[in-house]
């Protein structure tokens, strides 16, 4: 089911002259297949990093109003590697009201990219939604939603909402509002962000 339903929004989102004269049997394995999709992480489930999310977010939160101490930890974790401190550095660097801002949208996608390769679903999350924009680095819009859907699948459900924003916008997606319903539908309860998610019931109300 689920192999399917990935199929289906990849197949949408990609130009239709890249499908032409292949039936739906030979685009999914081509799907499954291929360079790009095998190269996204699939995604580890969120709860693994609850610890850790928390830890770099108080970091974060405290760096953000200037505190130098968290700022220095935040980094230092980062730079180990760590998926979670890159995530919140990320964040902190390309939140304008935070004292840390960094008018750089390449560092910052760069940083979620390396958690995301990671199979933080925060961060792949974040990094999907830069390439399906073309934010910090070139649109890619094939990769951006593999990203998103793997990120859903791994209990982040506000990746399969974003994703159901950009295509009933028809905005960087391809407008379909019978796979935007079903994104809604399979990851509605797993979201946790309100305004996303009444974001998306105004654009269904509205199509």
């Amino acid at each position: 089911m689920f192999k399917n339903f990935i199929f289906l929004l990849i197949f949408l989102s990609a130009p239709l002259a890249a499908w032409a004269d292949t039936t739906k049997s030979d685009i999914y394995w081509a799907v499954l297949r291929s360079d790009s999709a095998n190269l996204v992480h699939p995604g580890i489930e969120i709860f693994n990093f609850q610890e850790q999310r928390q830890f770099s977010n108080e970091l974060s939160d405290s760096a953000c109003e200037g505190n130098q101490v968290a700022y220095g930890k935040l980094e230092a974790a980062a730079s180990l590697g760590n998926a979670t401190a890159n995530t919140a550095l990320a964040w902190l660097y390309g939140a304008q009201h935070c004292h840390y801002f960094q008018n750089n949208p390449e560092l910052v996608t760069s940083l979620y990219k390396r958690a995301a390769e990671q199979g933080y679903p925060i961060a792949m999350t974040s990094y999907g939604i830069k390439l399906l924009r073309g934010e910090g680095t070139a649109k890619n819009h094939y990769v951006g939603t593999v990203y998103l859907l793997n990120a859903a699948l791994s209990g982040w459900g506000n990746a399969g909402l974003f994703l159901a924003e950009h295509i009933l916008l028809g905005v960087n997606a391809e407008y379909d509002r019978d796979v935007a319903q079903a994104l809604y539908d399979e990851f509605r309860y797993s979201a946790y962000n309100d305004e996303l998610i009444g974001s998306v019931e105004n654009l269904l109300a509205q199509h």
